[in-house]
């Protein structure tokens, strides 16, 4: 068996408050560092967030984290079915490296 490291990055540390579409793509952005996106939108965060998983050589992937997530996950429904969605589709594509999302309670 071997060991699985991946790079953990808590979304919703953000300064910020994730209250709508918006401010979670902008906490995305920011808190994963994804220097390639030039906009704000989904079809921007997918690339970003394929292209990232190059970045991080020494890991497996990347698991993005929700401490608050339940409740996230509650009044953003639509927007965290999207998140998953498109991870789903970059896991597919990037069969040696993958991002995972934890939701925390």
């Amino acid at each position: 068996m071997t060991n699985q490291f991946y790079y953990a990055v808590i979304i919703d540390d953000y300064p910020l408050e994730i209250k709508d579409k918006d401010s979670l793509l902008e906490a995305l952005y920011y808190q994963v560092k994804l220097i390639t996106v030039h906009s704000l939108n989904w079809d921007a965060i997918q690339e970003g967030l394929g292209d990232a998983l190059n970045n991080f050589l020494d890991f497996e992937g990347i698991c993005l984290l929700f401490k608050k997530g339940n409740s996230l996950k509650s009044k953003l429904p639509k927007e965290f079915q999207m998140l998953s969605e498109i991870l789903d589709d970059i896991n597919k594509k990037k069969q040696d490296k993958q991002i995972k999302m934890l939701i925390n309670q």
